[in-house]
């Protein structure tokens, strides 16, 4: 590549900790906040895969929670005007590009390279829309994958045992899981820009439909009931159904996956007899 023979680096200088790059922020890099005043930390991937959960850290800026800063050049392209001749350069979305080693331990485990769609909308009211609608997805998604590991953990151990939810078994769930809504993201997204699609509560329930259809599909392949053991088939059935009522929205599990998605939860039974009786 540099047209030069025979060794170029000749040996490297290591200085404890590496170097502390907190102080300049590099335009291509995007960066977290644990609070709005703590200093700022580079963003780094987690595996070689590049999720929409990653997506929303790097693209959307947030303050809730930890606070996530997009590169410099991403709300360059982000910004009014810029954001139309984008838009006007080429048929197709403009994409993003994000490139990095996964690190483990300040080793370098795995190298990254993905590329994802921008969606730039036409004015700042549709970007704001389609951002809080990203921002809500991703955090529902969460929701349910932690659901989901819960449910498995019920399904496939005894009450009282307590296996580590880190497990490669899992990983493996969660993985499947995100890979399955990873598609529909992208595309209810895209159709809240080219189709007009609403953005409001009934876009909102249909990503709650594909959670927990995506859910439900991953419980039954990881935990499937068996005919000839009637405990563990019990058990089964009895994870199931919980992850079920929670993605329905009841109890206090289904609560916190309604929050983010704006969504009231049903009443419950007893709460609703309560009420019926109060009208009378």
């Amino acid at each position: 590549m540099s047209g030069v023979e025979g060794p170029l680096v000749t040996g490297f200088v290591q200085k404890p900790w590496g170097m502390n790059y907190g102080e300049w922020a590099h335009p291509l890099t995007p960066y977290r906040r644990q609070k709005e005043a703590d200093p700022r930390y580079s963003v780094k991937p987690k595996s070689v895969r590049f999720g929409y959960r990653d997506w929303v850290s790097v693209v959307v800026a947030t303050k809730e929670g930890i606070v996530a800063e997009p590169a410099k050049a991403v709300c360059a392209a982000r910004r009014d005007g810029r954001r139309q001749q984008l838009r006007g350069a080429t048929e197709a979305d403009a994409s993003l590009r994000a490139a990095g080693w996964a690190m483990n331990n300040m080793e370098a485990v795995a190298y990254l390279l993905a590329e994802q769609p921008l969606h730039l909308a036409e004015s700042n009211t549709a970007q704001e829309d389609l951002d809080k609608a990203a921002i809500a997805f991703a955090r529902a998604a969460d929701e349910v994958a932690s659901l989901l590991v819960t449910a498995l953990r019920r399904a496939l151990f005894s009450e009282g045992a307590k296996p580590a939810t880190d497990r490669t078994f899992f990983d493996e769930a969660r993985a499947g899981f995100y890979e399955a809504t990873e598609d529909p993201f992208h595309d209810t997204l895209d159709a809240m820009l080219t189709d007009g699609a609403p953005t409001g509560e009934s876009a909102r329930r249909a990503w709650l439909a594909t959670l927990s259809s995506a859910a439900e599909a991953t419980f039954a392949r990881c935990a499937p009931v068996p005919i000839d053991e009637p405990k563990q088939a019990a058990r089964i059935v009895s994870a199931f159904k919980h992850l079920r009522l929670s993605l329905l929205g009841y109890g206090a599990d289904g609560k916190k996956l309604f929050d983010p998605l704006g969504l009231a939860p049903p009443e419950s039974a007893k709460t609703a007899k309560k009420g019926a009786g109060r009208g009378r």
